[in-house]
Protein backbone atom coordinates (compact mmCIF):
# COMPACT_ATOMS: atom_id res chain seq x y z
CA UNK A 1 0.00 0.00 0.00
CA UNK A 2 0.79 3.37 -0.78
CA UNK A 3 -0.89 5.21 2.11
CA UNK A 4 -1.22 7.66 3.23
CA UNK A 5 -0.03 9.14 -0.17
CA UNK A 6 -2.65 8.67 -2.82
CA UNK A 7 -1.18 7.82 -6.20
CA UNK A 8 -4.12 8.04 -8.33
CA UNK A 9 -8.19 8.32 -7.21
CA UNK A 10 -10.57 7.23 -9.66
CA UNK A 11 -14.10 8.74 -8.18
CA UNK A 12 -17.63 8.47 -10.28
CA UNK A 13 -20.39 10.84 -10.98
CA UNK A 14 -23.49 10.43 -12.03
CA UNK A 15 -21.35 7.62 -13.69
CA UNK A 16 -18.79 8.93 -15.31
CA UNK A 17 -15.35 8.06 -14.16
CA UNK A 18 -12.98 10.85 -13.62
CA UNK A 19 -9.33 10.51 -12.96
CA UNK A 20 -7.12 12.39 -11.00
CA UNK A 21 -3.17 12.25 -11.98
CA UNK A 22 -0.76 10.68 -9.95
CA UNK A 23 1.82 13.19 -8.11
CA UNK A 24 5.79 13.03 -7.28
CA UNK A 25 6.07 11.78 -3.16
CA UNK A 26 9.34 11.84 -1.72
CA UNK A 27 10.26 8.32 0.29
CA UNK A 28 12.90 8.31 3.03
CA UNK A 29 14.58 4.90 3.48
CA UNK A 30 14.07 3.89 6.91
CA UNK A 31 16.92 2.35 9.13
CA UNK A 32 17.02 -1.26 8.77
CA UNK A 33 18.63 -3.65 6.24
CA UNK A 34 16.03 -4.92 3.75
CA UNK A 35 14.11 -5.26 -0.09
CA UNK A 36 13.85 -2.00 -1.89
CA UNK A 37 10.76 -2.97 -3.19
CA UNK A 38 8.82 -3.46 0.54
CA UNK A 39 6.55 -0.83 1.22
CA UNK A 40 7.15 -0.89 5.05
CA UNK A 41 10.94 -0.31 4.95
CA UNK A 42 10.30 3.73 3.46
CA UNK A 43 8.21 6.22 5.17
CA UNK A 44 5.65 6.89 4.25
CA UNK A 45 5.03 3.50 2.84
CA UNK A 46 6.72 2.63 -0.60
CA UNK A 47 8.30 1.91 -2.28
CA UNK A 48 8.92 4.88 -4.56
CA UNK A 49 7.88 4.71 -8.44
CA UNK A 50 8.48 6.07 -11.48
CA UNK A 51 7.55 9.37 -10.67
CA UNK A 52 8.90 9.53 -7.08
CA UNK A 53 12.47 10.68 -5.76
CA UNK A 54 14.22 8.19 -3.26
CA UNK A 55 16.49 9.35 -0.04
CA UNK A 56 18.94 6.82 1.25
CA UNK A 57 21.02 8.34 3.83
CA UNK A 58 21.29 5.14 6.10
CA UNK A 59 21.62 1.42 6.61
CA UNK A 60 21.22 -1.39 3.09
CA UNK A 61 18.64 -1.18 0.74
CA UNK A 62 18.75 -4.22 -1.15
CA UNK A 63 17.76 -4.28 -5.24
CA UNK A 64 16.71 -8.25 -5.82
CA UNK A 65 14.63 -6.35 -9.39
CA UNK A 66 14.88 -3.82 -11.74
CA UNK A 67 12.62 -0.57 -10.40
CA UNK A 68 12.65 3.36 -11.74
CA UNK A 69 12.63 6.10 -9.73
CA UNK A 70 12.45 10.12 -10.85
CA UNK A 71 15.20 10.99 -8.52
CA UNK A 72 17.81 9.61 -6.04
CA UNK A 73 19.59 11.97 -3.37
CA UNK A 74 22.10 9.99 -0.99
CA UNK A 75 24.26 11.11 1.31
CA UNK A 76 25.05 7.46 2.68
CA UNK A 77 23.87 4.01 3.55
CA UNK A 78 24.72 1.03 0.92
CA UNK A 79 22.13 0.54 -2.19
CA UNK A 80 22.88 -2.59 -3.10
CA UNK A 81 21.65 -5.98 -4.95
CA UNK A 82 21.08 -7.36 -8.14
CA UNK A 83 19.07 -5.69 -9.64
CA UNK A 84 19.02 -2.67 -11.98
CA UNK A 85 18.22 0.83 -10.56
CA UNK A 86 17.34 3.60 -13.47
CA UNK A 87 17.08 7.06 -12.02
CA UNK A 88 15.38 9.13 -15.00
CA UNK A 89 15.70 12.98 -13.48
CA UNK A 90 18.00 15.10 -11.18
CA UNK A 91 19.93 13.44 -8.67
CA UNK A 92 22.52 14.35 -5.79
CA UNK A 93 25.09 11.59 -4.29
CA UNK A 94 27.17 13.36 -0.97
CA UNK A 95 28.36 10.11 0.69
CA UNK A 96 27.63 6.21 0.39
CA UNK A 97 27.82 2.99 -1.61
CA UNK A 98 26.62 1.61 -4.84
CA UNK A 99 27.29 -2.15 -4.57
CA UNK A 100 26.11 -5.56 -6.23
CA UNK A 101 26.01 -6.76 -9.39
CA UNK A 102 23.39 -4.94 -10.84
CA UNK A 103 24.03 -1.52 -12.65
CA UNK A 104 22.46 2.20 -11.75
CA UNK A 105 21.81 4.18 -14.68
CA UNK A 106 21.30 8.05 -14.49
CA UNK A 107 19.60 9.81 -17.12
CA UNK A 108 19.67 13.25 -16.20
CA UNK A 109 21.89 16.01 -14.00
CA UNK A 110 23.83 13.85 -11.28
CA UNK A 111 25.85 16.38 -8.56
CA UNK A 112 28.14 14.67 -6.80
CA UNK A 113 29.98 16.46 -3.73
CA UNK A 114 30.47 16.26 0.38
CA UNK A 115 33.41 15.07 1.80
CA UNK A 116 32.29 11.56 2.68
CA UNK A 117 33.21 8.60 0.21
CA UNK A 118 31.17 7.58 -2.77
CA UNK A 119 31.93 4.17 -3.06
CA UNK A 120 31.17 1.95 -6.28
CA UNK A 121 32.18 -1.87 -5.14
CA UNK A 122 30.89 -5.65 -5.91
CA UNK A 123 30.90 -5.10 -9.50
CA UNK A 124 28.21 -2.82 -9.40
CA UNK A 125 28.06 -0.37 -12.84
CA UNK A 126 27.00 3.03 -12.54
CA UNK A 127 26.09 4.80 -15.79
CA UNK A 128 25.90 8.58 -16.49
CA UNK A 129 24.11 9.69 -19.42
CA UNK A 130 23.26 13.66 -18.92
CA UNK A 131 25.29 16.16 -17.05
CA UNK A 132 27.74 15.56 -13.91
CA UNK A 133 29.09 17.91 -11.72
CA UNK A 134 31.66 16.78 -8.64
CA UNK A 135 32.75 19.76 -6.94
CA UNK A 136 33.64 20.84 -3.70
CA UNK A 137 35.38 23.38 -2.14
CA UNK A 138 36.84 22.40 1.58
CA UNK A 139 40.01 21.12 2.65
CA UNK A 140 38.55 17.75 2.95
CA UNK A 141 38.57 14.63 0.71
CA UNK A 142 36.13 14.68 -2.26
CA UNK A 143 36.82 11.09 -3.73
CA UNK A 144 35.10 8.29 -5.55
CA UNK A 145 36.52 5.25 -4.83
CA UNK A 146 36.33 2.13 -6.57
CA UNK A 147 36.35 -1.49 -5.22
CA UNK A 148 35.85 -3.45 -7.77
CA UNK A 149 33.48 -1.20 -9.82
CA UNK A 150 32.81 0.52 -13.21
CA UNK A 151 31.83 4.11 -14.03
CA UNK A 152 30.49 4.92 -17.49
CA UNK A 153 30.29 8.63 -18.55
CA UNK A 154 28.03 8.67 -21.27
CA UNK A 155 27.69 12.72 -20.81
CA UNK A 156 29.28 15.58 -19.50
CA UNK A 157 31.48 15.35 -16.75
CA UNK A 158 32.59 18.69 -15.12
CA UNK A 159 35.43 17.85 -12.26
CA UNK A 160 35.14 21.59 -10.51
CA UNK A 161 36.97 20.65 -7.28
CA UNK A 162 38.73 23.52 -5.69
CA UNK A 163 41.14 20.61 -3.82
CA UNK A 164 43.13 18.31 -4.47
CA UNK A 165 40.83 14.57 -5.17
CA UNK A 166 41.00 11.41 -6.61
CA UNK A 167 39.67 8.72 -8.46
CA UNK A 168 40.80 5.93 -6.59
CA UNK A 169 41.28 2.46 -6.79
CA UNK A 170 40.80 0.71 -3.35
CA UNK A 171 40.34 -3.05 -4.34
CA UNK A 172 39.34 -5.52 -7.14
CA UNK A 173 39.20 -4.59 -10.64
CA UNK A 174 38.35 -0.90 -11.79
CA UNK A 175 37.72 1.67 -14.68
CA UNK A 176 36.55 4.78 -15.15
CA UNK A 177 35.39 4.86 -18.95
CA UNK A 178 34.90 8.40 -20.75
CA UNK A 179 32.89 7.37 -23.89
CA UNK A 180 31.85 11.23 -24.38
CA UNK A 181 33.22 14.49 -22.37
CA UNK A 182 35.45 14.81 -18.95
CA UNK A 183 35.85 18.17 -18.07
CA UNK A 184 38.76 19.19 -15.87
CA UNK A 185 37.76 22.66 -14.37
CA UNK A 186 39.23 23.13 -10.73
CA UNK A 187 42.93 24.37 -10.89
CA UNK A 188 43.69 21.69 -8.71
CA UNK A 189 45.68 18.05 -9.28
CA UNK A 190 42.90 15.35 -9.67
CA UNK A 191 45.03 11.91 -9.26
CA UNK A 192 42.89 8.88 -11.46
CA UNK A 193 44.82 5.63 -9.63
CA UNK A 194 41.43 3.71 -10.98
CA UNK A 195 42.32 2.40 -14.54
CA UNK A 196 41.22 5.39 -16.82
CA UNK A 197 39.93 4.46 -20.33
CA UNK A 198 39.60 7.71 -22.74
CA UNK A 199 37.77 6.65 -25.90
CA UNK A 200 36.08 10.49 -25.99
CA UNK A 201 37.34 14.07 -25.15
CA UNK A 202 39.45 14.68 -22.16
CA UNK A 203 39.38 18.72 -21.38
CA UNK A 204 42.26 19.81 -18.97
CA UNK A 205 41.02 23.36 -18.57
CA UNK A 206 42.80 24.18 -15.32
CA UNK A 207 45.15 22.34 -12.49
CA UNK A 208 46.74 18.76 -13.33
CA UNK A 209 45.40 15.15 -14.11
CA UNK A 210 47.67 12.31 -12.63
CA UNK A 211 47.40 9.09 -14.42
CA UNK A 212 48.51 5.96 -13.23
CA UNK A 213 46.92 2.89 -15.72
CA UNK A 214 45.29 4.77 -18.69
CA UNK A 215 44.40 3.96 -22.08
CA UNK A 216 43.73 7.22 -24.36
CA UNK A 217 42.50 6.31 -27.55
CA UNK A 218 40.22 9.61 -28.02
CA UNK A 219 41.64 13.55 -27.76
CA UNK A 220 43.15 15.35 -25.10
CA UNK A 221 42.66 19.19 -24.73
CA UNK A 222 45.21 20.44 -22.43
CA UNK A 223 44.66 24.51 -21.69
CA UNK A 224 47.53 26.79 -20.85
CA UNK A 225 49.34 26.45 -17.54
CA UNK A 226 47.27 22.99 -17.12
CA UNK A 227 48.84 19.34 -17.59
CA UNK A 228 48.35 16.00 -17.87
CA UNK A 229 50.84 13.80 -15.95
CA UNK A 230 52.33 10.30 -16.18
CA UNK A 231 54.10 9.68 -12.94
CA UNK A 232 53.80 5.38 -12.53
CA UNK A 233 52.10 2.47 -13.95
CA UNK A 234 51.20 1.31 -17.16
CA UNK A 235 49.80 3.66 -19.87
CA UNK A 236 48.51 4.27 -23.34
CA UNK A 237 47.63 6.43 -26.17
CA UNK A 238 46.94 5.34 -29.16
CA UNK A 239 47.21 7.32 -31.82
CA UNK A 240 45.41 10.09 -29.72
CA UNK A 241 44.99 13.94 -31.08
CA UNK A 242 46.85 16.23 -28.28
CA UNK A 243 46.52 19.74 -28.40
CA UNK A 244 46.23 23.11 -26.69
CA UNK A 245 49.00 25.72 -24.97
CA UNK A 246 49.69 22.88 -21.86
CA UNK A 247 52.06 20.37 -21.02
CA UNK A 248 52.37 16.27 -21.59
CA UNK A 249 54.29 15.50 -18.92
CA UNK A 250 56.59 11.70 -18.10
CA UNK A 251 57.75 11.74 -14.40
CA UNK A 252 58.39 9.76 -11.77
CA UNK A 253 57.59 9.51 -8.31
CA UNK A 254 60.69 8.37 -7.18
CA UNK A 255 59.35 5.07 -5.16
CA UNK A 256 60.74 2.92 -7.41
CA UNK A 257 57.84 1.94 -9.79
CA UNK A 258 58.56 4.40 -12.64
CA UNK A 259 55.86 5.00 -15.31
CA UNK A 260 56.56 3.44 -18.90
CA UNK A 261 54.38 5.30 -21.45
CA UNK A 262 53.21 3.93 -24.76
CA UNK A 263 52.94 6.35 -27.79
CA UNK A 264 51.71 4.88 -30.58
CA UNK A 265 51.94 7.74 -33.34
CA UNK A 266 48.88 10.54 -33.31
CA UNK A 267 48.80 13.95 -32.99
CA UNK A 268 51.15 15.64 -30.54
CA UNK A 269 50.94 19.48 -31.05
CA UNK A 270 51.46 20.04 -26.88
CA UNK A 271 54.38 20.82 -25.03
CA UNK A 272 56.05 18.00 -24.15
CA UNK A 273 57.70 16.91 -20.61
CA UNK A 274 60.13 13.91 -19.85
CA UNK A 275 61.57 14.38 -16.81
CA UNK A 276 61.50 10.70 -15.45
CA UNK A 277 60.35 7.21 -16.43
CA UNK A 278 60.33 6.18 -19.86
CA UNK A 279 57.91 6.60 -23.34
CA UNK A 280 57.79 4.07 -26.04
CA UNK A 281 55.61 2.84 -28.83
CA UNK A 282 55.70 3.12 -32.64
CA UNK A 283 57.10 6.21 -34.50
CA UNK A 284 55.87 9.16 -32.66
CA UNK A 285 56.27 12.64 -33.44
CA UNK A 286 56.35 15.96 -30.56
CA UNK A 287 55.64 19.14 -32.76
CA UNK A 288 55.22 21.28 -29.42
CA UNK A 289 58.72 22.86 -27.42
CA UNK A 290 60.12 19.92 -25.70
CA UNK A 291 62.10 19.28 -22.40
CA UNK A 292 64.07 16.47 -21.36
CA UNK A 293 65.80 16.42 -18.09
CA UNK A 294 65.87 12.84 -16.83
CA UNK A 295 64.34 9.30 -18.14
CA UNK A 296 64.38 7.05 -21.06
CA UNK A 297 63.10 6.86 -24.78
CA UNK A 298 63.14 2.91 -25.71
CA UNK A 299 62.01 0.59 -28.08
CA UNK A 300 62.69 -0.26 -32.07
CA UNK A 301 61.15 2.77 -33.73
CA UNK A 302 62.02 6.71 -33.85
CA UNK A 303 61.01 9.77 -31.39
CA UNK A 304 60.97 13.02 -33.63
CA UNK A 305 61.10 16.32 -32.02
CA UNK A 306 59.56 18.78 -34.26
CA UNK A 307 59.74 22.05 -32.12
CA UNK A 308 62.73 23.04 -29.96
CA UNK A 309 64.15 20.53 -27.60
CA UNK A 310 65.96 21.84 -24.63
CA UNK A 311 68.35 18.88 -22.80
CA UNK A 312 69.20 19.45 -19.23
CA UNK A 313 69.45 18.74 -15.53
CA UNK A 314 71.29 16.15 -13.96
CA UNK A 315 69.59 12.85 -14.19
CA UNK A 316 70.69 10.87 -17.09
CA UNK A 317 68.68 10.54 -20.40
CA UNK A 318 68.89 7.49 -21.83
CA UNK A 319 68.15 6.15 -25.35
CA UNK A 320 67.83 2.25 -25.64
CA UNK A 321 66.15 -0.75 -27.28
CA UNK A 322 66.94 0.70 -31.10
CA UNK A 323 65.69 3.54 -30.54
CA UNK A 324 66.13 6.83 -33.21
CA UNK A 325 66.14 10.17 -31.95
CA UNK A 326 65.45 12.92 -33.84
CA UNK A 327 66.03 16.68 -33.12
CA UNK A 328 65.72 19.42 -34.68
CA UNK A 329 66.99 23.51 -32.99
CA UNK A 330 68.40 21.78 -29.81
CA UNK A 331 70.14 23.50 -26.49
CA UNK A 332 72.12 21.06 -24.08
CA UNK A 333 72.14 23.00 -21.47
CA UNK A 334 73.23 22.99 -17.48
CA UNK A 335 74.90 25.06 -14.50
CA UNK A 336 75.76 22.55 -11.74
CA UNK A 337 78.63 20.26 -11.06
CA UNK A 338 76.37 17.06 -11.42
CA UNK A 339 76.56 14.99 -14.78
CA UNK A 340 74.15 16.24 -17.35
CA UNK A 341 74.32 12.82 -19.49
CA UNK A 342 73.14 11.41 -21.91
Amino acid sequence: MKSPVVRALVSSFAGIAIAVPAYAATYTWNNVTGDWMVGGNWTPGGPPGAGDTAIVNIANPQLAADTTILGLTQGGGNISGAGNLTVTGPSTWTAGTQSGTGSTTFGDTLAVSGTGNKVISGGRIVTLNGATTWSGNTGANNVISFATGTLNNNGTFSDQNTFATSLAHSSGTNAFNNNATYNKDGNTVTTASVVFNNAGTLNINAGSMYMTASTHTGTINIANGASIEFRNGTNLLDDVTLTGAGTLIVSTDNVGADGIVTINGGTLNSAFLLSGGSIRGTDQTFQGAATWTGGAISGPASTTFGNALTISGTNTKTISGGRTVNAGNTSWTGNTGANNSI
